[in-house]
């Protein structure tokens, strides 16, 4: 099989031929592989002129080299906890629930969004407002008259655990390897 010093590929076994490594990221003797050494240098690791590291594709997906991606940089993470910090700006509609009985027809949505720290209540008598599909349309009032019912903990309440999640896409996994015996590859 013919193939260029510093070629990689996938193969569907899970072992190592005579001509390719295993892209584990393993540091190797810069003077045992000298023509591979020489074809990808440092750019993944090792001492310069003693020591380099193979390319480590356990667990990464390979991408295309571009400009703000240079050879051998790594990106990512299998697993992400999210913080407040990482989650984007954005609100909640209150949602609540309410009760039906012979003299009250389904309510429609609520007719305002409450203010941040404010305290919420909603009267149900004498709520005159409908909706254009006659439905009564129950309104947020801020808290200063009275009955005031604070809303439940778990309503306004943080939640989540901070665990990490997966983070990677759907994937097969291959065995990649490096040729480091074959054809020294010249620039074009």
């Amino acid at each position: 099989m013919d193939a260029y010093i510093g070629e990689i590929r996938a193969f569907g076994f899970n072992f190592a031929t005579d001509a390719w490594l295993p892209c584990n990221g393993q540091i190797l003797n810069a003077n045992q592989y000298q023509a591979l050494y020489a074809v990808i240098g440092n750019q993944f690791g090792g001492t310069p002129t003693s020591t380099f590291a193979l390319p480590n594709l356990c667990g990464y997906v390979p991408a295309g080299l571009t400009a703000a991606s240079p050879l051998g940089q790594r990106q990512g993470t299998e697993s992400q906890a999210l913080t407040l910090d990482a989650i984007a700006s954005h609100s909640h509609a209150a949602a609540p629930s309410y009760p039906t009985d012979s003299t009250i027809s389904m309510y429609a949505a609520c007719s305002a969004a409450p203010t941040a720290g404010a305290s919420l209540y909603h009267v149900i008598e004498g709520v005159s407002s409908t909706s254009p599909a006659g439905k009564v349309v129950p309104t947020y009032i801020l808290g200063t008259a009275s009955p005031q019912v604070p809303l439940a903990a778990a309503s306004v309440g943080t939640t989540g655990s901070g665990t990490a999640h997966e983070n990677r896409q759907p994937f097969q996994v291959f065995n990649f390897m490096i040729c480091f015996m074959g054809e020294f590859p010249t620039p074009a």
